[in-house]
């Protein structure tokens, strides 16, 4: 029962199992902290060459999980962060045997209320950030093991309800970005900046646009401040025919098959369980900046009803990955939880590429030397463009920062270097102006803006 992938800079993709779902405390806390409490059946695996013919078998990176909803491993592969329980952990491999030989608690305190609301929708953000999305029916007081406080001299920190927050690796830093939508379980940046967002109930936001700060609308009155803005919907009212929403892709690699047909700015992919379809929504900028948005032709309709769609990427080759729960019931609140129909075992990450696609493998950015890696932030695979400034970011003491300061090729050139040295720490006003020198990219002056402080 796999429930999303992710990929590390080498090309290996993750997944997990969820055999223990669902299991919830707002229906037994007991048997819930019970379950947390010794660990389950449910495991992290890796499967380190996805991209010949399947099926492929993974190895098992780490186990004795219990509904891992969130995965997400350093760009290196060497670990990785997990949800389990009230708790996202870092697992890490220190042997390097391809296994997990423990972990550490970053985050702990989140409500385990509802076992599809757990913390997820892990990804990494410009500044060393990672997010984190929590439902409507979970209520939070985040806080750091050992009773140590946050930078900001907090001792935790209220996270209740539909929130997208971001958090630091080391758990140091954990800040709340929005109110709303109700349930998040699609989330994007772009190669140029923008992020994306959908919510899942289809109230007329199967994706828009992510303001920080803003308030999308939501089952919770809960503003992260009373001023606030709300964000319009984004589609005239529910279109999708589902109230599950459950993955978003934004088609953006170069000349992309799968942007091939749509006359628009953005082609969106979304994952809906409930109608067992994948469905396209386009977006368009107008004269005065704004977007609009609106549903295409479904991409794949099934008239298998066990196909379940519940994440969907694009992968670092170029073609569209898609998690399928498959099983007759897709939620754990339409039956009993003991239903004999659940099916516990079965599911499957479909591949799908454009008939004229040309199979590869992407690049294993982690030998790429630090010098170097700055010509992979323009690579016309989006996905590989984004692990490269991940992986730049998160490196450090390589001497590569005056190269990463003197790439001043495209727009999405300048972008990653920006985040790379941002992510370390590195990032000045010299920087900064020599980035925008010359360029009026407006998403890149907003992105140099954002942290300047000298300039």
């Amino acid at each position: 029962k796999p429930i999303t992938v992710a990929w590390d800079a080498s090309g290996r993709m993750w997944t997990m199992t969820a055999y223990e779902y669902p299991v919830d405390a707002n229906e037994n806390k007991e048997q819930a902290l019970a379950l947390y409490a010794r660990g389950g059946k449910d495991k992290v695996l890796v499967f380190d060459d996805p991209y010949g013919p399947g099926p492929h078998t993974p190895r098992v990176w780490a186990e004795g999980l219990a509904i891992p909803l969130g995965v997400l491993p350093e760009p290196d592969g060497k670990a990785a962060f997990v949800q389990h329980g009230t708790q996202i952990r870092r697992y890490e491999d220190k042997n390097g045997d391809g296994r997990a030989d423990g972990h550490e608690v970053i985050l702990d305190g989140f409500g385990v209320q509802d076992s599809h609301l757990f913390p997820h929708q892990f990804e990494y953000m410009p500044g060393g950030w990672i997010t984190v999305a929590q439902g409507l029916f979970n209520y939070s007081k985040v806080r750091r093991p050992g009773g140590k406080p946050f930078a900001e001299g907090e001792a935790e920190i209220t996270f209740n309800q539909c929130k997208l927050g971001r958090f630091k690796p080391d758990g140091s830093r954990f800040e709340l970005l929005t109110a709303g939508p109700n349930n998040i379980w699609g989330l994007i940046v772009s190669r140029t900046g923008e992020w994306f967002l959908q919510e899942a109930n289809d109230i007329g936001i199967p994706v828009a646009e992510f303001i920080p700060g803003a308030h999308y609308s939501t089952g919770s009155r809960e503003k992260l401040r009373p001023y606030a803005p709300r964000i319009p919907q984004s589609t005239r009212g529910a279109q999708m025919g589902g109230t599950g929403l459950s993955g978003l892709a934004l088609a953006e690699d170069g000349e992309t098959p799968f942007a091939v047909g749509h006359e628009a700015d953005y082609v969106f992919y979304l994952a809906n369980p409930i109608t067992n379809r994948i469905q396209v929504v386009t977006s368009s900028r107008g004269e005065d900046g704004h977007l609009t948005y609106e549903k295409q032709e479904d991409f794949l309709v099934s008239t298998d009803k066990w196909f379940r769609p519940i994440a969907i990427h694009f992968g670092p080759d170029g073609c569209l990955y898609v998690v399928d729960w498959y099983n007759k019931i897709i939620s754990h609140n339409e039956v009993p939880r003991t239903h004999p129909d659940r099916d516990k075992t079965r599911g499957r990450i479909w591949r799908i590429r454009h008939k004229d696609q040309v199979v590869t493998r992407p690049v294993d950015l982690t030998k790429v030397p630090g010098g170097e890696i700055s010509k992979y932030f323009s690579d016309k695979n989006a996905r590989v463009a984004r692990m490269a400034w991940q992986l730049a970011g998160s490196r450090g003491g390589d001497g590569s920062e005056k190269q990463l300061g003197e790439a001043l090729g495209s727009p999405s050139q300048k972008m990653g270097a920006l985040w790379s040295l941002e992510g370390r720490g590195k990032l000045d006003s010299k920087h900064l102006k020599s980035f925008l020198e010359g360029d009026s990219h407006s998403l890149l002056m907003v992105e140099a803006l954002r942290r300047c402080r000298t300039c």
